[in-house]
């Protein structure tokens, strides 16, 4: 006997009552509905007495059948077959929506890993588990967050587990979305930062990205530390020149004064006195200018510290000698103490060695 749905799903190749098993299997190999190891595969397992046994097959029209037989108290057997045709293409799409999504995270340039409303773990990429301190095998979906976290604290992902680190990680342990922090930043035990965000799923889930910042870390650093040397400078920059300026008025002063004074004078040897003063202050303020133009040179790198090295403490007396004058206007006291024994030191040229001398002993 057959019944309807048998000959639904067979349509093409019907059978009819009273025909031979031998004769349907010989139609339906010449009409290419199954190759010739399908039947003998059906007829072991009728033999053996495999309950179990269940074959899929594609007819030549593309249906997917489902294919069971079991034998009869009698000796006969019976075949049931099963279209599950819509059954196949579903989880196909399922497989490859399945493989679309891991090619997709296994792509991404941080570790992504996705939870449900109940906090365990659907998919993840391999990414994910590294930068979380576990193996893919051991972040595989179907655990939850709490559990992965206790597999971290295993591995000493967050440190020693007595530490105050560990302990914060424990205290935190969470699947609700609204307890865990949106985004933190913590310390590896190989050194490097791991940032890791949250962030929720329209499902009530969530998912967390994981991304090393180290490096981003370390550039801001370095640009907060040039920023520092930056802001350095240009307060260097300033006192300089706050101090090159008083330098210039010393001398500009004097080239005044005296002028005038020259104006006024009429005895000739008072005034050959004011001109020999004014040209010493006009040589100085020549030597500051060169050697203002000098330091500008140096500092553009198109010119270096150079010269014969020479005995500091002349330069020292010399410049003390210079300033005694306006010191004892002002009602100050000057001291110099000069060590017997100073290094030798290279200077830019221009008569202003007190200003722009280098300290740099010569070997």
């Amino acid at each position: 006997m057959v019944n309807a749905a048998y000959q639904r799903i067979m349509a093409g190749s019907e059978v009819r009552v009273g025909e031979h098993h031998d004769e349907i299997v010989a139609r339906r190999l010449a009409e290419d509905e199954y190759d010739a190891e399908a039947p003998a595969a059906v007829m072991r397992a009728l033999e053996e007495g495999d309950p179990a046994f269940d074959r899929i097959r594609i007819r030549p029209n593309g249906t997917v059948l489902s294919v069971r037989a079991g034998r009869l108290p009698d000796g006969g057997h019976i075949t049931v077959m099963t279209d599950i045709t819509a059954r196949h293409r579903a989880e196909r799409e399922a497989e490859r929506r399945a493989t679309t999504l891991r090619d997709m995270l296994d792509n991404q340039k941080d570790g992504v890993a996705l939870f449900d409303s109940a906090g365990i773990l659907i998919a993840c990429n391999a990414l994910a588990a590294r930068l979380s301190g576990l193996s893919p095998e051991e972040m595989r979906p179907g655990l939850s967050l709490d559990e992965l976290r206790r597999l971290q604290l295993a591995v000493r992902e967050f440190g020693a587990p007595d530490t105050p680190t560990a302990l914060e990680y424990v205290a935190r342990s969470s699947t609700t979305i609204g307890n865990l922090p949106r985004r933190y930043v913590r310390r590896r035990p190989d050194g490097s930062l791991l940032e890791v965000r949250t962030d929720p799923t329209p499902d009530g889930g969530f998912i967390r990205t994981y991304r090393d910042v180290t490096e981003e870390y370390e550039a801001r650093a370095e640009l907060e530390r040039a920023r520092d040397v930056a802001e350095g400078a240009s307060r260097a920059k300033s006192g300089f020149l706050a101090a090159v300026t008083h330098e210039l008025r010393t001398p500009l002063n004097a080239v005044i004064g005296f002028s005038e004074a020259i104006l006024e004078e009429t005895r000739p040897d008072r005034m050959r006195a004011h001109a020999a003063e004014v040209l010493s202050a006009g040589r100085t303020l020549l030597s500051l200018v060169d050697g203002i133009l000098a330091a500008t040179r140096v500092e553009a790198g198109e010119d270096a510290v150079g010269g014969p090295a020479f005995d500091p403490a002349p330069v020292l007396r010399a410049a003390a000698a210079d300033l005694a004058g306006a010191v004892e206007e002002a009602g100050l006291t000057l001291t110099l103490d000069v060590p017997r024994r100073l290094p030798q030191v290279r200077g830019i040229s221009g008569g202003c060695g007190r200003w722009w001398t280098r300290c740099c002993p010569t070997r």
